[in-house]
């Protein structure tokens, strides 16, 4: 149906006048708007005021910024212009759109996002423009909906009906109507600009502080224990990330760990808060270090989805004796540098944490002699590519560490990470890099150590 071309009448007249209001209200409301729902409500209850209608309907089309899913609201009034209900809820694709049943939406909005422009109607049951609505039953009969554009691209419908057909839409209600929906369209868009800014200032806050939590939950200083010093390094590939690593004494040992979360970014940065406390708690306790490895093994299952899991290394060092226990669950296999450059990798391993947890792990024991050092690394590491998507491997890993015998464990960190960041080649990390340090950088060397075996490994319960 086409606008009725009239001279406007006295009520058409009268909603110009109110018109001429509605641009500076409108900006007081957007002004002071920490929401974008409120001021959809508003604008669809006050362009139904201004027309004399029952009903408003604002749509923002599905995906379209800022709705992102998207918003929409409807209003009723009165005859006279006075508002007597507001309603608003989240568009969803299987449910209603304000007061509009499914099809009227669809079908309209449709319509309006392929760019065909305004609709006006006096019936739009029986209009054969939309032969899909003929017969439905609906509480929308006549209708006036125009787009909603911004820089010639339509972002959604601004739309007011009636309950009964007849009313024949005019020019100048057509006109009044789409003036008001440009500016309805710019302020949308600079309430979601606002709002998002917004939005993404208090996700950098949480991420800031969720980062400077995770640092924390990591030692930052090395760790000394008679002839034994043990230091690490976290360096999450964005704000927070999914490994972590931890060292300490426990009573006559010194224990130390590294972990790496399936996952990345702030869920996977919460499983290892949780784990490095539980880590913290039960290998206190006076237990074997299997039942320390199930239990934290059952603590990782039930913080996970289905599925996810974490790999892990945990290790105690005997201090007087040199020897190292430990478990490793499905981590990469750390690299014991010999003193004459020579490295050795600990083979022994089992399931990742929180897959399987009442399969017992294998308990691998190796004895270190002065000048020996340990290396504990994840993934980041030895998966970090270069411009021309090679991995930096375990190989060229093994390499570097053989040829960094003899510094202490800070500088070792600071050339693998040197190195890491040379290979490379300017590209950004795609993962978290850990790395832990174990060295023997005062205790001389005794027959008895001599003698030792190198390592073996048995099963401890």
């Amino acid at each position: 149906m086409a606008l009725a071309h009239a001279t406007p009448s006295r009520r058409e007249q009268r909603s110009l006048e109110a018109a001429l209001h509605f641009v500076p209200k409108l900006l007081m409301e957007a002004a002071s708007a920490t929401e974008l729902q409120p001021v959809l409500d508003w604008m669809t209850a006050k362009a139904a005021a201004l027309l004399r209608a029952d009903e408003g309907c604002l749509r923002l089309l599905p995906g379209d910024p800022p709705g992102q899913g998207a918003a929409v609201s409807s209003a009723a009034a009165t005859g006279h212009g006075d508002l007597s209900r507001t309603a608003s809820r989240s568009w969803r694709a299987a449910g209603s759109a304000g007061s509009w049943d499914e099809p009227v939406a669809r079908v309209l909005s449709l319509h309006v996002a392929s760019g065909r422009g305004p609709v006006a109607t006096s019936d739009l049951r029986d209009d054969p423009a939309f032969p899909s609505l003929r017969g439905v039953e609906s509480r929308v009969r006549a209708l006036l909906a125009v787009p909603l554009r911004i820089d010639g691209r339509v972002i959604g419908l601004l739309a007011i009906t009636e309950r009964r057909p007849g009313r024949r839409w005019t020019r100048a209600e057509g006109d009044l109507l789409q003036a008001i929906a440009q500016e309805c369209a710019e302020v949308i868009v600079r309430i979601g600009a606002r709002l998002e800014a917004e939005r993404l200032r208090l996700v950098e806050c949480q991420l800031d502080v969720a980062r400077r939590t995770q640092h924390a939950l990591v030692p930052s200083l090395p760790l000394e224990a008679g002839p034994w010093r043990v230091t690490g390094r976290l360096c999450p590939a964005h704000h927070v990330g999914g490994d972590g690593y931890d060292y300490g004494r426990c009573g006559p040992s010194l224990r130390l760990s590294i972990a790496d979360v399936v996952g990345s970014g702030l869920p996977a940065a919460l499983v290892m808060a949780s784990l490095q406390g539980a880590v913290r708690g039960y290998c206190s306790r006076e237990i074997g270090m299997t039942e320390k490895v199930r239990l934290l093994s059952e603590h990782v299952a039930q913080s996970v989805e289905s599925g996810e899991f974490v790999t892990f290394f945990y290790g105690e060092m005997e201090l007087a004796e040199g020897l190292l226990r430990y478990v490793n669950a499905g981590h990469n296999h750390p690299l014991l540098r010999r003193v004459d450059g020579s490295v050795e990798t600990l083979e022994t391993g089992g399931l990742p944490l929180g897959l399987l947890p009442e399969r017992p792990h294998e308990v691998g024991r190796v004895w270190l002699a002065p000048g020996d050092a340990l290396l504990l690394y994840s993934d980041g590491v030895t998966e970090a590519m270069n411009p021309r998507r090679e991995e930096f491997g375990d190989e060229r890993l093994r390499a570097l560490w053989s040829r960094l015998v003899g510094l202490p464990g800070e500088i070792c960190i600071e050339r693998l990470l040197g190195e890491l960041s040379a290979f490379r080649g300017g590209e950004q990390p795609g993962d978290d890099v850990a790395l832990v340090v174990l060295e023997d950088h005062g205790r001389p060397e005794t027959s008895a150590a001599r003698g030792r075996p190198r390592a073996h490994h048995r099963r401890e319960t």
